[in-house]
């Protein structure tokens, strides 16, 4: 059948396009396709919501200003916990920390104790801990935590690039941003 009287590729096949087109078209087609778009949210901005409830918990609530998903949008939910504060950030609304829409959670807890991870070095000559992403039956993001004034910090996000780097570059950019 000609090209002209066509209606199109099927869905999930290129096939089609190829003999329509050629193949270099159809194969800039698909790269196209397959290529994940990046946001830089506003962090503060997407938790504003919470971020009064958070401040109830009596520490200081410490978040980068960004931070770069390959999602197209970015909800935040959280507040206050014994202690302190937890915050999420999530590709759905109503996530609740799953797997499948997780992107970030940060919290800080007067009085926890620092996990275990290999040491990091952070802004302004704090140390920390830094684990790796695991997978069991689900998986755990990567996560960075420090202890600052009797709070124990602690970043754990899902990141595009080497992890170990970017979570350390979220933890400085929340200690050098200081209390929201």
């Amino acid at each position: 059948m000609p090209c002209a009287r066509r209606r199109g590729p099927t869905l999930g096949s290129l096939a089609g396009l190829a003999l329509c087109v050629g193949p270099a078209p159809a194969i800039a087609m698909a790269a196209a396709i397959a290529v994940v778009h990046t946001v830089t949210a506003n962090v503060v901005h997407v938790l504003a919501r919470s971020l009064p409830g958070a401040r109830r918990g009596g520490v200081p609530v410490l978040l980068p200003a960004h931070y770069t998903i390959d999602v197209a949008r970015v909800y935040g939910s959280g507040g206050a916990v014994p202690g302190g504060y937890a915050l999420s950030l999530a590709a759905a609304p109503a996530c609740h920390d799953a797997t499948a829409c997780f992107l970030a959670a940060f919290s800080g807890v007067r009085g926890a104790t620092l996990g275990a991870g290999a040491s990091v070095a952070l802004t302004h000559g704090l140390s920390g801990r830094y684990r790796a992403l695991s997978c069991g039956a689900s998986c755990s993001p990567g996560s960075v935590s420090w202890v600052q004034h009797g709070v124990t910090y602690e970043i754990q996000a899902n990141v595009i690039g080497p992890e170990r780097g970017a979570l350390v570059r979220l933890a400085d950019a929340a200690i050098s941003a200081g209390p929201r």
